[in-house]
């Protein structure tokens, strides 16, 4: 900096870096104070409709976002999604990525609608682009899921997790801990559909991965039983399901003493 000055490009692609570093690090203090100097620069020097002005008021908002600062992350957010379509077009990845980003500052602000929304209009596009098995597209797909099942709509919720669990599970194996994640949510969506021999099947099986690859004390395991003896009381299977809360309570107590 003293050497190129501050306004130098070099200069702010270290800075840039550097705040990335800080977030990593979960440094968001440092993240936001370095971001902003960097987003005040790109505005003086190349204006507020700039891609590198835009890129960098994305980086802020992700930081408001992750600091608590939602409705300044979606201010932000909102105004990046306006000048990127009209930059590039709604069809393009980054005015995608910032749809998403939105997506899930409306999450944790608990607009519910707002988020599905965005997600069903981004899922649409990403599917066209990109194809039903894209990284980008399941994450989004991932989203939505989530989205569909807290406002109740499980059919919608059941067809992504379906489809999700079945592309994930070509790509990493079934006895990977994010498959069996996903097979717990499905199980747990299935429950709510009033399948519950569905929902019994493939918890058991949850369980059952999960102690052979993790071990019998693993945390998830407290969390797989207790859901599994939700199912089986859901199913009048009562003793069944007290066997497993005292096991799951066992486990508990020898990790963390509770």
């Amino acid at each position: 900096q003293r050497l190129l000055g501050e306004n130098n490009s070099n200069t702010l692609s270290s800075m840039c870096q550097l705040a990335n570093t800080y977030s990593h690090l979960g440094n968001w203090n440092e993240a936001e104070e370095l971001e902003l100097h960097v987003l005040e620069i790109h505005t003086k020097l190349f204006g507020g409709k700039h891609l590198y002005t835009l890129r960098s008021m994305n980086n802020l908002a992700l930081t408001y976002s992750n600091v608590g600062k939602l409705n300044e992350a979606k201010d932000l957010q909102v105004h990046i999604i306006e000048m990127y379509t009209k930059l590039l077009g709604e069809e393009h990845l980054d005015t995608l990525k910032s749809m998403n980003n939105l997506a899930l500052t409306y999450f944790k602000l608990r607009k519910w609608n707002e988020a599905e929304e965005l997600l069903v209009h981004v899922l649409e596009i990403l599917t066209k682009l990109l194809g039903r098995e894209h990284p980008d597209t399941l994450t989004c797909m991932n989203n939505l899921a989530s989205i569909y099942s807290i406002l109740g709509k499980w059919n919608e919720a059941e067809e992504l997790q379906v489809h999700l669990l079945e592309i994930c599970t070509q790509v990493l194996g079934e006895n990977h801990p994010d498959i069996l994640m996903s097979m717990n949510n499905l199980a747990g969506t299935f429950c709510e559909l009033g399948k519950l021999n569905d929902a019994q099947e493939m918890q058991e099986h949850v369980l059952d991965r999960c102690s052979k690859l993790l071990g019998e004390e693993h945390p998830r395991i407290i969390k797989y039983m207790t859901n599994l003896a939700e199912i089986y009381s859901a199913l009048g299977k009562f003793n069944e399901a007290l066997d497993l809360k005292v096991h799951a309570m066992e486990i508990q107590v020898k990790l963390i003493g509770i």
